[in-house]
């Protein structure tokens, strides 16, 4: 990362970017952020997915609690703009795990939510697991809607409706956090980053079409 910045300084490319990747890479990444920074990052995404380390380790993600905690401090510290993903949908959800998954997410704050659904690729250990649950009939998937806003398979406690509902609740709980939509935009964040927070908050109508009515975003 530090060599790809250095290269880029030296041509002095203007090109403006967002980086992605796991809590435990941003970490890595903190001693370059700066020069990160300087050379056009304006954003940057990763993934908290769960929120106990139980949960983390069962999905095998390789990632802890304190690395998520960490990875927002030094992006907000050094004024890159923050998007993080909780997901929903696993076999083991309830309503309540959910909530609580969300509740760590609000708490960590950072600037940008989106909450995507569990979905199986074909022939995955959870393919195979819906397969056998009767969740999926592979002679019936419609795989315009497997993108991961709609909840394509239920868990043993949840519909996809109620999926649909609370990924819904969970999105518009976020966004409608007092102050929170002011501080992004009034912050020192580059244009670039608050026209993708516009167009996140433009979109969530759509979103919400797609987690709780089945249409198809383009």
């Amino acid at each position: 990362m530090q060599r790809f910045c250095e290269l880029k300084k030296a041509a002095n490319n203007p090109i403006k970017w967002v980086s992605l990747g796991r809590a435990i890479d941003w970490v890595n990444c903190e001693s370059v952020l700066p020069l990160m920074k300087e050379t056009g990052l304006f954003m940057g995404v990763f993934g908290i997915e769960v929120t106990t380390q139980s949960e983390l380790k069962r999905i095998a993600k390789g990632i802890t609690l304190d690395q998520i905690k960490k990875t927002i401090e030094i992006l907000r510290k050094n004024d890159i703009a923050i998007v993080a993903d909780i997901m929903m949908g696993f076999d083991y959800d309830t309503e309540e795990i959910i909530k609580k998954r969300f509740e760590f997410t609000d708490e960590v704050d950072p600037d940008i939510l989106w909450v995507g659904y569990v979905t199986p690729a074909p022939n995955s250990p959870m393919w195979r697991t819906s397969l056998k649950k009767n969740w999926i009939d592979p002679k019936k998937v419609d795989f315009s809607t497997w993108d991961f806003l709609h909840p394509v398979i239920p868990t043993d406690y949840l519909t996809t409706e109620d999926l649909g509902r609370l990924g819904s609740w969970c999105m518009r709980e976020f966004f409608s956090k007092p102050g929170r939509i002011n501080r992004i935009m009034e912050s020192n964040f580059d244009p670039l980053a608050k026209l993708c927070f516009k167009d996140v908050m433009d979109g969530i109508n759509k979103w919400e079409a797609a987690a709780t009515k089945g249409e198809v975003q383009i």
